[in-house]
């Protein structure tokens, strides 16, 4: 796996390598979309251009990273406009601001894994393109992302906000540029759920950067549109995942706790884009942008990723699993990244008290793969019985609301492949799920108290024969029952 550095010499996003995300490795081909702004700014050298020194910088970071210019000047996005950008092959150039006539056609073919898109002064230059842009310039902007998204390399999307013009001569042009496209192109992106390079903001108080004709910044400029796109690109491919899982989440958020007060080069991620030498609150809100939305529902998770270690660390609060036996790390083997293997005769996780079944709803789900019958996958220390079960025949069972009957599904789980299993309590009963689909149901509630620890991959007294043989993956609980499509969503 190819691994991006960042020292403080190079001034960009700090990131060690020591497991980062799998698409950081495959996101190394940029293709910079756009107009004069793009090609050269304003000049016929587009090697002063921001996607010029966009490559600098990331090919510091990582040389296999490529970056190729499909700017074109005076284009735009509007398909009946003055030189649409996808038309280009239409149109006879009399002027040499342009790569190839045939930009927008090559940008496809070069199957980029990162595309940067930076378009809107062009729809404000003229009254025939001022004339589509309440009516056309949305879905035409949404139509070329829409050409690039399809591509079979299904490349990440950045979108720039043009820069501000200046010039008292395009002061018309300066108006609607604030007034209508800016929010446009905050529009588009939001619908693609791409960030945001906000050259408008950043220029708005760097007039000393502009050229003569005030609308196009210098190679200085320049370098700062291209710092921009690179620390947008690095946040997306790379992001502070302290711990390599993939994900950035409050596991990361624990690693730098662990880290505070030092000048630790892996978690002092702020202020952009060096850092100031200690981990600190700056660090830990730089972190945070990055953090999966957190569900608040969500009380325990258990990932299960780990590679090594007698503990399972709870992504969602801090309900830690202890591993007891020697079961078998199994990092790539699991659902989503690794899982655990248990070997039916000692091995459980020993997990702290989570909750009270009888105190309010609840929802379990995990993935399991067994080829055995007859075991326990969860249950509460001192209960009367067990939370979830597979009986003698292979189906699942639950015995949470002893001493009323037990609830089993109609079909079994031990095919030795993987199943998503849900069990789901509130005050109108329980419900199990096999893969997503409703497998039993009933009115029962339960009604006699558990207050003791979590023991997952054998049964409440620990017996010799409840001990579970298999693997598990993203055990997760929660304090509410959740509905049949959040299951469903969850077993995908």
């Amino acid at each position: 796996m190819k691994c991006l550095f960042k020292t403080k010499q190079m001034g960009l996003i700090l990131i060690l390598c020591i497991g980062l995300p799998m698409h950081t490795a495959m996101a190394l081909r940029v293709a910079c979309v756009g107009d004069s702004h793009t090609y050269s700014g304003g000049t016929s050298v587009p090697d002063v251009s921001y996607p010029a020194q966009l490559e600098t910088i990331l090919k510091q970071l990582n040389p296999e990273w490529e970056t190729k210019n499909f700017g074109v000047s005076g284009a735009t996005v509007l398909e009946q406009g003055n030189l649409p950008y996808i038309h280009q092959a239409d149109y006879t150039f009399p002027w040499k601001w342009c790569l190839d006539p045939n930009a927008y056609e090559l940008a496809l073919a070069y199957e980029p894994d990162v595309v940067v898109f930076q378009f809107g002064s062009n729809a404000t230059m003229n009254l025939k393109n001022i004339g589509l842009i309440d009516e056309h310039f949305l879905a035409d902007y949404n139509a070329l992302i829409q050409t690039f998204d399809e591509l079979p390399s299904k490349p990440m999307i950045v979108i720039c906000q043009p820069p501000p013009m200046f010039d008292p001569m395009y002061s018309p042009c300066a108006t609607i540029l604030k007034e209508q496209i800016v929010p446009l192109v905050t529009e588009v992106a939001a619908a693609w759920h791409a960030p945001v390079v906000d050259f408008y903001t950043a220029f708005q108080d760097l007039r000393h950067l502009y050229k003569a004709d005030q609308m196009h910044v210098t190679a200085a400029g320049a370098k700062i549109m291209a710092d921009m796109v690179a620390e947008a690109i690095l946040r997306m491919t790379v992001g502070p995942d302290l711990n390599g899982d993939g994900i950035v989440d409050t596991l990361d958020m624990h690693i730098m706790v662990d880290h505070w007060g030092r000048d630790d080069s892996a978690c002092d991620i702020a202020p952009a884009p060096s850092g100031d030498g200690i981990v600190d609150i700056q660090d830990m809100m730089a972190l945070a942008e990055f953090m999966e939305p957190v569900d608040t529902r969500l009380i325990m998770r258990l990932r299960l990723d780990e590679a090594c270690g007698d503990v399972t660390n709870d992504s969602a609060l801090e309900y830690d699993g202890i591993l007891n036996g020697n079961p078998m790390w199994m990092p790539a083997d699991g659902i989503s990244g690794g899982a655990l293997q248990f070997d039916g005769m000692d091995d459980y996780i020993a997990g702290p008290f989570v909750l009270d079944p009888t105190k309010g709803p609840l929802s379990f789900c995990a993935w399991v793969k067994t080829s055995e019958v007859g075991q326990v996958i969860v249950s509460q220390a001192g209960a009367m019985n067990d939370w979830l079960s597979i009986d003698s025949s292979g189906r699942l069972t639950t015995g949470l609301s002893y001493p009323s009957s037990i609830l089993t599904s109609t079909s079994g789980i031990s095919d030795d492949t993987w199943h998503h299993i849900g069990l789901v309590s509130d005050d109108s009963g329980k419900c199990l799920y096999i893969d997503g689909v409703e497998a039993a149901t009933d009115k029962a509630l339960p009604i006699l108290p558990s207050n003791g620890s979590l023991h997952i991959g054998v049964g409440k007294e620990l017996d010799p024969d409840s001990f579970f043989t298999g693997m598990m993956d993203d055990i997760r609980i929660y304090n509410v029952a959740l509905e049949p499509s959040e299951i469903a969503e969850l077993a995908k």
